[in-house]
This record gives C-alpha cells, structure tokens and sequence, in this order.
C-alpha cells in the first residue's frame, strides 16, 4: 500500500520518518549550525583575499566560529585551464579547478582532522579582458564557497563517525 492509497501525503510520511529519527539521535549533516560543533568551537585563521575570506564566511556559517578552541587552518588553490579553443587559438571557455588542503588541532596541537578536497568550476572567456578576469574571481569565489562546504561535511561526518 503507497502512502497516497493509506491518504498520507508525501510530505507528511517525510515528516513521520524525519522525526522517528530524530529520536533515535539522527542530525542531518547538510543541515544548519543549530549548536556547537561535536568538536567545541572552531577558531578560523584571518582571510588573506576574495578566495579566503569566502571559504572563511562559509565556515563560519557551517561550524560557527569561536577564538578560542579548536583551530582549523587551510590554504586554497586554483588551476585554470582552457578547455575550448578556437582555429584562431584563442581560449573561449576555462576550467577551475580548486583544492583546499586542511587541519583542525585542539588547543593542545592534536590533529583531529586533516585532509583536502576538490571541486571543478568553470567560466567564459570571450568578452575581453576585464570580463575575463572578473568572471574568474567570481567563480573562484564560488568555488571557495563550495570547497568550504566539502570540509565542512567531511569534518562533521568524521565527527559523527567519532562520536558513535
């Protein structure tokens, strides 16, 4: 019997299961910062650039952000590459690809976390120069954004994996 011949709405059944597990301890890893972190509050270095500081905010936004307690340090990089060319040999369309290498120690020095994450971005190159490198920041932002969501969830989930 589906849910609509038993008259449950999707929604509704949705609900019914989310709750079940909330009350077996289950918290949704993509969901909001509704509290501290299984790991205490997370200091974030200082932003050096565009690239940085969104990767930071985003953190921020995911784990909260405390001075003190644990530290997570990280460094950014990005590799453009032209990947549409044309007769003529000009570059029409870039790939991004970004990393953000990271690690969280405790206010002791410990690692309790380390790793790196990719993500690939891309963007146009055919309306001159200033076009060009504006479209490139903004994706290299986007990308940032991105990279710090995949340390966000690879943090949370290792802190889950730890805690059960």
């Amino acid at each position: 019997m589906s849910c609509s011949e038993a008259g449950i709405g999707r929604r509704a059944a949705l609900a019914l299961l989310l709750g079940a597990l909330a009350g077996c301890g289950f918290r949704p890893v993509h969901g909001r910062n509704d509290g501290p972190t299984p790991f205490g509050p997370v200091a974030l270095r200082e932003a050096d650039g565009p690239e940085d500081f969104a990767f930071r905010e985003r953190m921020r936004r995911r784990v909260g952000h405390e001075p003190e307690g644990a530290r997570l340090d990280f460094a950014l990089r990005f590799d453009p590459q032209g990947v549409a060319v044309t007769r003529q040999a000009d570059i029409t369309r870039y790939r991004l690809r970004g990393e953000a290498d990271f690690r969280l120690t405790d206010p002791g020095g410990a690692v309790l976390a380390e790793g790196s994450v990719a993500a690939t971005g891309g963007y146009d190159a055919g309306a001159g120069s200033f076009a060009v490198r504006a479209a490139e920041r903004r994706e290299r932002e986007r990308l940032s954004e991105e990279l710090a969501e995949l340390v966000a969830v690879r943090l949370l989930s290792g802190a889950a994996r730890a805690g059960s």
